[in-house]
This record gives C-alpha cells, structure tokens and sequence, in this order.
C-alpha cells in the first residue's frame, strides 16, 4: 500500500481522515481489521471518540481549577 496526502484522497476519505485525525487515539491494525465491518468499525470508533472526549473534558477542567 502506497501512502498518498489528503489532498490526493477522494472528499470522502479526505473527510473520514480528518475525523479520525482530529480525535486521535485510533489503531491503524484495528481500523484495517474492521475495514469490512462496518458495525465493529462505527462501534470502535464511538468508544475511542467518548473515551478522548472524556479525558479533554477532565484536562480541561483541570486546567481551568489551576
């Protein structure tokens, strides 16, 4: 598999890119293992969205009691 930039990238997957980039914490083996289950993949996705979530919320609480 050959790496290409988002530019290069069809809009949709210019845009799945940039969700995932900007919520972080993601596997690329996990993402590829589910690549054809789109139900595991929604669902793994979900639970790393609401765990970062979570945690910028105590950071930024935290920062904001210092």
């Amino acid at each position: 598999m050959k790496s290409k930039s988002l530019d290069e990238l069809p809009s949709n997957d210019r845009e799945a890119c940039q969700i995932l980039t900007s919520v972080g914490g993601f596997e690329t083996a996990t993402l590829i293992s589910l690549e054809f289950n789109a139900d595991a993949l929604a669902k793994y996705i979900s639970m790393n969205v609401l765990l970062y979530n979570f945690l910028a919320f105590i950071f930024v609480g935290f920062l904001l009691d210092a």
